[in-house]
């Protein structure tokens, strides 16, 4: 089969389409095999814009932080939304074939390498994609396709970068970027409150401070973050109010009883993502660093938990709060 090569006036037509529905980067990279996929030709690499304005000040000292990408919906459903109407435009308004695979971080695909060939932004110190305007606040979504990129649409890599910079690795409270450029996952916050599954090891948990949900640290200093990341674009799903927004109870996770009201009430947010044994974990692990005294009722009432991680954490946490 024959597959529709992507011309300059075919590239204007798809970028215009993408724009139209709200993605606020798009770009293509050749492709001579994706993992699983070998008769992949051609990377559709789009970028979101997801800065939902600054930090509100903490409530009080039970409360826990949340990272920004998770304020608002759960971006995963929210992106594959638009991402189908952009390939029904593909198919029926080009006459391209069906797309091998698309998704927004759910491909066998290094999604930051392929955006960054793609001319979309480069990658910085902090190992996260940094666009132009938007900076590191931005999700990344791909197309695979096995329809060819004509030569002169192979963008030029970017010549921006981070310089002598160091406030991400300066900032970062468990020394995940102590090597610049790569992630030292097992030590990383967000990896430690979302990825893993297990025990958060005693001596990374003072350092999570008041993060029951990823981290924005190395972020929030970047030079390319600051208050002038465009707002005017952000998708209505990705609004504080639509999701769990920066600050949730300690107490009232803590109080969650069962798998079934976790689910109910976390059901269209990324939270979910931590499963009710691993968000209360967190904030075993958030109360115990808060001080607050008015959490113990309800850390003691989880020593009895059936889940065996959460006895555990919330053990530590009252020998934070009372003394060993």
């Amino acid at each position: 089969m024959a597959f529709v090569e992507i011309t300059t006036d075919i590239a204007s037509q798809i970028k215009g389409k993408a724009l139209e529905l709200g993605f606020d980067r798009i770009g293509f990279s050749a492709s001579p095999s994706v993992r699983s996929f070998p008769t992949a030709k051609t990377i559709v690499s789009l970028g979101i814009g997801y800065f939902p304005g600054r930090l509100p000040p903490k409530p009080g000292p039970g409360f826990g932080r949340v990272a920004r990408f998770a304020w608002g919906r759960d971006y995963h459903g929210v992106i594959k939304e638009r991402l189908l109407r952009l390939a029904e435009f593909l198919e029926r308004e080009l006459g391209f074939g069906r797309p091998l695979k698309f998704g927004a971080d759910a491909m066998p695909l290094l999604e930051k390498p392929a955006a960054q060939a793609a001319g979309l932004g480069f990658i910085g110190k902090n190992s996260l994609l940094i666009l132009p305007r938007f900076g590191s606040w931005a999700f990344l979504a791909d197309f695979i396709l096995e329809n060819p990129l004509a030569e002169n649409e192979i963008p030029k890599t970017s010549g921006m970068g981070c310089g002598a910079c160091q406030h991400c690795r300066e900032s970062c409270p468990t020394g995940a970027l102590e090597t610049p450029h790569q992630l030292d996952h097992a030590r990383c916050i967000s990896f430690l409150t979302i990825e893993n599954k297990g025990e958060i090891p005693e001596a990374s948990r003072k350092k999570l401070r008041d993060w029951i949900f990823g981290c924005d640290e190395c972020q929030e200093i970047c030079p390319f973050n600051t208050d002038e990341n465009p707002k005017k674009n952000l998708w209505p799903e990705f609004e504080p109010h639509q999701g769990p927004g920066p600050w949730i109870s300690l107490e009232e996770i803590l109080r969650t009883p069962d798998s079934a009201a976790f689910k109910q009430r976390w059901k269209d947010s990324s939270l979910m993502r931590a499963k009710r044994k691993g968000l209360i974990r967190n904030a075993c692990v958030a109360a115990g660093n808060s001080g607050d005294l008015g959490l113990v009722p309800a850390l003691r009432a989880l020593l009895n938990d059936s889940e065996p991680l959460i006895p555990i954490h919330a053990r530590w946490a009252l020998d934070q709060l009372e003394g060993e």
